[in-house]
């Protein structure tokens, strides 16, 4: 089945841009979905709603098996990490650190994904704060 140009065109674009943020506060962010040399890429993706959000943010754990396979720091409560693997097709699991006490994670925390050489896998925290006092 061929597809016609204008739909080409739209699953180009959607490799190339994501739309982050709320409705409100749209924000369009270049992803080149291409990872350098053929390695695996992970992107981690934020998302924070509520009352007295978590202003210093998270960080990142990967792990694969039991051990330690990539971190990052300073992760905002609406951003994007991109992470990159060496030859690193298999299981992962990702865990979102640094969590204030009134935020809870939709969702599993830990969670698994698959990464695949040559290709980006993209998994998204959606992070509720309530109100404190």
């Amino acid at each position: 089945m061929k597809r016609s140009p204008r739909i080409q065109v739209l699953a180009l674009l959607s490799t190339l841009f994501v739309v982050t943020g709320t409705a409100s506060d749209c924000q369009w962010r270049m992803r080149l979905n291409a990872p350098p040399d053929g390695r695996s890429t992970l992107i981690v993706l934020t998302s924070t709603t509520g009352s007295n959000v978590d202003r210093d943010g998270y960080s990142i754990l990967v792990t694969q098996g039991e051990n330690e396979v990539g971190s990052s720091s300073a992760l905002g409560p609406n951003d994007e990490q991109t992470l990159y693997f060496s030859g690193a097709s298999g299981t992962r699991i990702v865990r979102l650190r640094g969590l204030a006490e009134n935020c809870y994670v939709a969702g599993a925390n830990p969670r698994t994904v698959q990464l695949a050489a040559g290709a980006a896998t993209t998994t998204t925290f959606r992070i509720t704060c309530t109100s404190t006092g």
